[in-house]
């Protein structure tokens, strides 16, 4: 599976020892180095930030539907007031949990299991004092449906992005360059309209599943823009699909 990875480095000199990395001597919590799902067992006192990770399988088991079910998972940096003395958390997920149930089948005839690596590498730290934020509360994943992927939208029926009646969009051109791209190489985009602007707050640029279905989120690094994704997606695991496609054209 590709969650694995077969990535190569290669040390540019002799490995050097890090202090920064040592357990320390009254250590009293842990703090996650990688993404990972929690499992039964893992501690539950700290702070952490969750999102919905969309995933897919590689080209090579000639499947119609690579898509896995959305999961849920904390990013790096997750800590908590309990040490981790095994030095990971998380667990490997089964693909009867990943997986369309005919896609399953498919697998289990080609005497194949896929399993998706959701651990994540601890190491001790002293937990900060001071005021800690509780996550927001986290919708379940929606299973993605046997055929997710819409049919391509028509040329004639794609519509020019929409940008608020404000000031901002005047000096942030690229905005409506981004949204324009969204539309015209996402095959599944009809239309982008934007609803929201922060000057002073940098956010990742990614698109999700909101209140009011897909959005998109748009940063340089400086200033927020949100906006709001139409497609053909009708159903929950359309648009989950759709999310996900829409994420891979961010990451090419």
């Amino acid at each position: 599976d590709r969650s694995a990875g077969k990535g190569q480095f290669r040390l540019e000199g002799d490995i050097e020892p890090f202090p920064g990395l040592d357990e320390p001597a009254d250590a009293d919590g842990s703090v996650a180095l990688s993404t990972f799902q929690p499992t039964d067992g893992n501690p539950t006192d700290g702070a952490w930030e969750a999102f919905t990770k969309y995933g897919k399988l590689g080209p090579d088991f000639g499947l119609e539907n690579v898509f896995k079910r959305p999961i849920i998972v904390l990013r790096p940096g997750a800590s908590f007031r309990t040490p981790v003395p095994r030095g990971w958390l998380g667990r490997a997920i089964p693909m009867d949990e990943l997986l369309a149930q005919d896609v399953v089948g498919k697998l289990r005839n080609l005497d194949v299991q896929v399993i998706h690596w959701a651990f994540g590498l601890c190491v001790p730290l002293r937990w900060p004092k001071g005021q800690i934020h509780s996550s927001e509360p986290i919708a379940e994943p929606i299973a993605i449906e046997e055929s997710p992927l819409l049919p391509p939208v028509p040329p004639t029926q794609k519509r020019s992005p929409r940008l608020e009646d404000a000031g901002w969009p005047g000096k942030h051109p690229e905005v409506r360059h981004f949204m324009e791209r969204v539309t015209d190489e996402v095959p599944q985009v009809v239309h982008c309209a934007t609803f929201y602007f922060n000057p002073d707050l940098p956010e990742r640029t990614r698109f999700r599943i909101g209140r009011e279905g897909i959005e998109g989120i748009y940063s340089n690094g400086t200033y927020t823009v949100k906006f709001r994704v139409e497609t053909t997606a009708n159903t929950p695991g359309q648009q989950a699909a759709v999310v996900a496609a829409l994420n891979e054209w961010l990451n090419r």
